[in-house]
């Protein structure tokens, strides 16, 4: 899996989150970094939903951290207070629809030990400004997927997503389910998920707007 494309590794973005799955057996319980997500509230993060796939909800968790090395897993494996095991996730109701909304809620029966990321507001004035994409795509020669960074510019905004093109960043691979952010006079707000982009990623990236499926995320 490749990274951030012209990022910056960072320990911030305490919100954002490695998803992971775990395997089944267990002698092969070990996480495997495959997405990024955000945390919306105590109990709940926001990620894409192409990030199930097919593994059942309990083997899906979250590291939290800048940093999610492939082949630790759970509580017992030197994970203690950064592994979260989900309790249920919730898949947007068009998810699987002909023109699907790619979001996916975690749910969690603890509450995480960060601040969760509070939703934006956005409209038309946003389209040229600079955001934010966060996210674990791997880095293979390090062994690790690490929490990376940069910047890139709001492209185009319809009623339902947003696009953006490197600024000089650009999402890549693991980053799904990622958040684009805007810095705010009240810190960082959560305009969109990362959910699709160009296959070589260079040229640009597109996500639904969180404002526009409130509904689904409860209102937050």
């Amino acid at each position: 899996m490749r990274r951030v494309q012209n990022g910056a590794t960072t320990t911030d973005f305490e919100g954002v989150v490695a998803v992971n799955e775990v395997a089944s057996s267990f002698c092969e319980r070990t996480g495997r970094p495959v997405c990024t997500g955000t945390v919306i509230a105590p109990r709940v993060v926001l990620t894409a939903a192409h990030c199930k796939g097919q593994v059942p909800a309990e083997l899906l968790g979250i590291v939290v951290g800048s940093e999610a090395v492939y082949g630790e897993g759970p509580v017992g494996y030197g994970l203690e207070g950064i592994w979260f095991a989900a309790s249920s996730v919730t898949l947007h109701p068009d998810a699987e629809a002909k023109v699907p909304v790619d979001l996916m809620l975690m749910h969690f029966d603890e509450d995480l030990p960060v601040t969760p990321v509070p939703l934006a507001t956005i409209d038309d004035t946003l389209v040229g400004l600079a955001a934010t994409v966060v996210g674990f795509g791997g880095q293979a020669d390090e062994g690790a997927n690490v929490k990376q960074f940069g910047a890139v510019l709001v492209d185009e905004l319809d009623a339902d997503e947003l696009r953006y093109t490197p600024d000089p960043a650009m999402t890549c691979s693991g980053d799904s389910g990622g958040p684009v952010l805007l810095e705010t006079s009240d810190g960082w707000e959560l305009a969109s998920v990362t959910v699709r982009g160009d296959a070589a990623c260079e040229s640009h990236g597109v996500g639904p707007r969180v404002d526009a499926h409130t509904d689904f995320l409860g209102g937050l």
